[in-house]
């Protein structure tokens, strides 16, 4: 029969491992290439945020229906990272579609955020696929909590 680890094991060579001392130095050496990486990933996702507010303020759009346009503009924002062209209107296409039907979304707002993010895409491209896998889990918790009873459009326009 193998040897079974207590919690008491893996405590000490936890300790043994993860010196504090160790961990600090390695984190601060790598700091400064750490923000560059998270500046120049951010940035776009920031400046579609900043733009769709914009965009959102001048059409006169409630500040409760926000969510749901930035929401598709930083999901647009997400695919224009690893697309272009016509690919990339394809997916603007599908995601319009799906937020027009699913959130009652208003279709020439949507067009606007469309329009920044293939600005946006061709300002400045990157590819981070630590981004993108993060918005795109993102996108998948909310989606499976909309679905398994939380506050989608049903429930909240059950709440009026």
């Amino acid at each position: 029969m193998g040897f079974v680890r207590s919690l008491r094991d893996m405590l000490e060579k936890y300790r043994a491992k993860y010196v504090p001392d160790t961990i600090t130095t390695r984190y601060s050496q790598v700091k400064a290439i750490m923000d560059a990486r998270y500046e120049g990933a951010v940035s776009p996702i920031n400046e579609a945020v900043e733009t769709t507010r914009t965009i959102l303020t001048n059409k006169k759009v409630p500040p409760a229906q926000w969510g749901k346009y930035l929401a598709f503009a930083q999901m647009l924002q997400k695919y224009a990272f690893s697309h272009s062209g016509g690919v990339l209107e394809m997916i603007a296409s599908g995601l319009k579609s799906y937020f027009v039907t699913a959130h009652d979304c208003d279709p020439t707002i949507l067009d606007l955020a469309n329009n920044l993010a293939n600005k946006t895409y061709h300002n400045s491209k990157t590819n981070i696929s630590f981004f993108i896998s993060f918005f795109h889990n993102i996108f998948l918790i909310l989606h499976y909590s909309n679905s398994m009873g939380g506050y989608g459009k049903d429930r909240v326009s059950n709440i009026r």
